[in-house]
C-alpha cells in the first residue's frame, strides 16, 4: 500500500465516512495520550473525493458529524470535474456544495484550476491553519485533460486515451519519474518522523494505567491475539449470551482497558 494512504474504497462516499472516523480517532488519541510538554499525536487526515462521492448520502451524514465535532484535523479535497459515468452531473446533481458545507460548519476554499499546484498548496496551508472546523477544498478540473478527443467527456471514465492521441508523452514520463523521487524523499521523512515519535514516548511512560506512553504501547502498538482477547472478554461472555451493542461495547472495553 502507498505510504501515507490508510484506505482506498470502492463504494462511492465510503472513504469520506472512513476519514471522519480516522479524524475522531486522532482526537481520542490526543486526549488520552498527549501531555502539554510531549504531544505524541498531532496528525491530520486528508480525503480525496469526487462528484460521485458528494452525490451519495453518506457524505452528507459524515460531513455533518465532522462539522458538529469541529474536526479541524480533517481536510477533504474535492475534485469537481462535473462528470459521471453516465454523462454530465447536470443529469442528476446541481447542489451548491460549498454552501452546503458551510451549513455543516465547515471552512470552504476553492481552486479554479487543478493544474495550478501553487494555488492548491496555498489552499492546503490555509486549511491547516483553521483550528475550529474541518475544511473542504473544491478543486475544479477537466477530466481527461491533455487528451484532445477525450477531455471533458464522460467516456474518459470508461476508456483510456489511445497512446497516439495522448500528448506530451516524454514530458509526462519525466514528471512521473520526478514524482517517484519526491515520494521516496517523503517516505524517508516519514521514517524520521516515526523515529522522533518513538523518542517522545519516554516522558509519557510510567504515568498512568489508562493514559500516557505505557497505555499507548500496550493498547495501540501491541496487537492482542485471539487467546488474549478470549482471556480478557471471557468473564463477561460466560456471564451472558448476547449479540447487541451493549455487549460489544463491554467486550471492547475489556480488551482496551485490560
Amino acid at each position: 500500500m502507498t505510504t501515507g494512504v490508510e484506505t482506498t474504497t470502492g463504494p462511492l462516499g465510503q472513504g469520506l465516512g472512513n476519514s471522519v472516523g480516522m479524524a475522531m480517532a486522532e482526537r481520542w488519541y490526543e486526549s488520552h495520550f498527549n501531555k502539554p510538554d510531549a504531544p505524541l499525536f498531532d496528525y491530520r487526515v486528508y480525503a480525496l473525493c469526487g462528484d460521485g462521492d458528494m452525490m451519495e448520502g453518506i457524505s452528507h451524514e459524515a460531513a455533518s458529524l465532522a462539522g458538529h465535532l469541529q474536526l479541524s484535523n480533517l481536510i477533504w479535497i474535492y475534485d469537481s470535474n462535473r462528470i459521471t459515468i453516465e454523462g454530465h452531473t447536470d443529469l442528476a446533481y446541481s447542489d451548491d456544495v460549498e454552501s452546503r458545507f458551510r451549513g455543516y460548519n465547515w471552512h470552504t476554499l476553492h481552486v479554479d484550476d487543478a493544474n495550478d499546484a501553487a494555488a492548491l498548496e496555498a489552499a492546503i496551508v490555509e486549511a491547516k491553519n483553521v483550528k475550529d472546523r474541518p475544511t473542504l477544498i473544491v478543486v475544479h478540473s477537466i477530466i481527461g485533460w491533455g487528451a484532445p478527443h477525450k477531455q471533458g467527456h464522460g467516456g474518459s471514465k470508461r476508456r483510456a486515451a489511445r497512446r497516439g492521441r495522448s500528448c506530451a508523452c516524454k514530458e509526462g514520463l519525466w514528471l512521473a519519474g520526478r514524482q517517484v523521487l519526491l515520494l521516496a524523499r517523503r517516505c524517508a521523512r516519514a521514517c524520521r518522523r516515526r523515529t522522533g515519535r518513538d523518542a517522545r514516548l519516554g516522558p509519557l511512560c510510567g504515568t498512568s494505567r489508562r493514559t500516557g506512553g505505557d497505555a499507548y504501547v500496550r493498547r495501540v502498538r501491541a496487537h492482542l491475539g485471539p487467546e488474549e482477547v478470549r482471556l480478557h472478554t471471557g468473564t463477561y461472555l460466560r456471564r451472558r449470551e448476547a449479540a447487541d451493542r451493549a455487549s460489544a461495547e463491554q467486550a471492547y472495553e475489556a480488551v482496551m482497558f485490560a
